[in-house]
């Protein structure tokens, strides 16, 4: 009887466990499927390419974050997303122009692999997002990223 009855606390214990881990996943899932975020590839590592790499970021940000503001779902911001790639390419082809640097400049809209990230009060679990993903040059430098949608 007490092998029966231990069985039976284990399989609750396992259960509820269970459980638990498929709600975080779903929540995790949620917050996945509701965003859609900014990644900047610099072109190196060198001090030079990671300062024009955050320079970039301004630039991007400054001129045409805003769009950011205006969609209603994360649909909509990718859609908005796809249609600003020629305007983000844009500031930052002049971000680099004006810096003196040659580089060559790619705007997407891809989804990609994003590592565990605290935003001050905000963590964002690792997974698969929507990213509008930038890179300078080679892209073979550390890399920069937030979060545009929700603003």
């Amino acid at each position: 009887m007490r092998r029966l009855d231990l069985a039976m606390l284990i399989g609750l214990a396992l259960s509820v466990m269970m459980s638990n881990i498929a709600a975080f996943g779903q929540e995790c899932e949620l917050v996945r499927s509701n965003v859609v975020r900014l990644h900047i590839m610099a072109n190196s590592n060198s001090e030079t390419d990671q300062k024009i790499k955050l320079q970039v970021r301004d630039r991007i940000l400054s001129d045409v974050g805003g769009v950011f503001l205006i969609p209603e779902s994360q649909q909509d911001a990718k859609e908005t997303a796809q249609l600003a790639l020629p305007a983000i390419r844009e500031a930052a082809e002049k971000e680099l122009k004006e810096n003196g640097v040659n580089a060559s400049v790619k705007a997407e809209v891809t989804r990609m692999y994003f590592t565990t990230r605290q935003y001050d009060d905000i963590s964002l679990p690792a997974g698969i997002y929507d990213a509008v993903r930038v890179t300078i040059g080679n892209g073979k430098g550390k890399n920069w990223w937030c979060v545009v949608y929700p603003p």
